[in-house]
């Protein structure tokens, strides 16, 4: 090998990468950290790549990182004639786009298999040709574009011819016309297989709006030897929830109607952004809510034990589920639990815990006998592993272990993992 630059060679490649990651269907709080490959992009190793990142509390429009065009896929599913004949046999067809936002068409020619062979039974390079033309006001080609010319395709192919519309037609409802030239018998034989006309894309300029979601879109461009798209990964702050607020009137606390948008780390209100959220939870509307019920059980996780206060929440909500659950589970895990009242109001009781013990005696049972029922040890469960998301450890997954040193001792080792979806 032989090279008269004098500068060194760097064997390697430069990948690039073009994303869109939706993070939420509602507005967050921010965005704190990008991560890339575990790396964080603000660490300089990425100079010539750009993410953006939006919290979903503006219109986007459209999505910023080089996507200012979108597509629309459809079916058109014509055959290709092939005669046994020396000569090319065309197929032709035409068709209007479906909008004057259109400015380029790619159309997909699929085979499952097209082959040719002489006489003497060698292979040989079957011929076809794809051309997809735009035409004028008048019929004339404007533009046009074409495919290879010779194939040997023993699998499923799929052949895509782009044209870029000219100037000329843009802003208007302009026609296309496809060419299939399929030859059906060459050096004595005849070709195996056939073509489709099997789908086209349109692509337009983008003009949707994208409200009330957050996500992040951009460019990665790296040195990679693997050939791999970037694992991305965003720490970032909760939903943004209805924060209701209240005033004092004679002592007691009065809600003003009004609310301020953040992230909370109340069980209180993050249950009920669950309930009456409209984009992403119940929707259910605020006369449904006992309001003041709420705000009792968020006085009671605000109480100070220790110097700290009672309960944070930070909850993943991995998937879907019920919305009613998904709230009763939040405020059971502060001691709190949910009901409907008599009026259809959804509130809080709050189920404060009792360190007194009741001691049960002959009155209080029923039918004068208590039977014990107990696990053997043999059977019981020593250690706990629990996996979460380390906030300390950049949200990666880590262990939480609980053991009972003397039971193992006693029993062996008698394991239970279990998977806590919080941070």
């Amino acid at each position: 090998y032989g090279n008269s630059n004098s500068r060194n060679i760097v064997w390697g490649s430069q990948g690039e990468s073009h994303f869109i990651d939706v993070l939420s269907v509602g507005p967050i709080g921010g965005v704190r950290e990008v991560l890339l490959n575990g790396t964080d992009f603000e660490s300089g190793e990425f100079p010539d790549s750009n993410i953006f990142t939006h919290i979903g509390d503006k219109i986007q429009s459209p999505w910023q990182g080089g996507f200012g065009y979108a597509e629309r896929s459809f079916n058109i599913g014509i055959a290709a004639d092939v005669l046994e004949k020396p000569e090319y046999t065309t197929t032709t067809l035409s068709r209007d786009v479906s909008s004057v936002a259109v400015v380029a068409l790619r159309v997909n020619f699929t085979t499952s298999g097209f082959t040719q062979r002489d006489d003497k039974n060698r292979k040989k390079a079957a011929e076809a040709v794809f051309e997809v033309q735009i035409l004028n006001s008048a019929g004339l080609v404007v533009q046009s574009q074409k495919s290879f010319t010779n194939y040997y395709a023993k699998n499923p192919t799929s052949v895509p011819v782009t044209v870029k519309a000219p100037s000329s037609v843009l802003g208007t409802i302009w026609k296309y016309r496809v060419l299939m030239k399929v030859k059906g018998e060459n050096y004595g034989t005849v070709a195996s297989g056939s073509w489709n006309c099997s789908t086209g894309v349109e692509i337009y300029k983008d003009t949707q709006t994208y409200s009330s979601i957050a996500f992040a879109s951009g460019t990665i461009r790296a040195s990679d030897v693997s050939g791999k798209i970037p694992s991305r990964k965003y720490v970032t702050d909760g939903y943004k929830v209805n924060v209701p607020q209240f005033v004092d009137v004679s002592g007691n606390m009065v809600f003003t109607g009004s609310y301020t948008q953040e992230t909370s780390n109340s069980h209180a209100w993050n249950a009920m952004a669950v309930l009456t959220n409209t984009e992403w939870g119940a929707g259910l509307p605020i006369d449904k809510i006992n309001i003041n019920s709420f705000l009792r059980f968020e006085e009671y996780c605000t109480e100070q034990v220790d110097g700290e206060r009672r309960y944070e929440h930070s909850q993943y909500l991995i998937k879907a589920d019920n919305f009613y659950r998904i709230a009763s589970q939040i405020v059971g895990s502060a001691d709190g639990k949910l009901y409907e009242d008599t009026s259809g109001r959804i509130g809080i009781l709050i189920d404060r815990k009792q360190d007194e013990r009741r001691l049960i005696n002959t009155y209080d049972i029923i039918d004068g006998r208590v039977e014990r029922v107990d696990t053997p040890d043999s059977k019981k469960v020593n250690t706990v592993y629990g996996t979460f998301e380390d906030q300390a450890n950049k949200y990666d997954k880590s262990i939480v272990e609980l053991i009972d040193d003397d039971a193992v001792v006693r029993t062996g080792l008698i394991k239970k993992e279990i998977k806590l979806d919080t941070t």
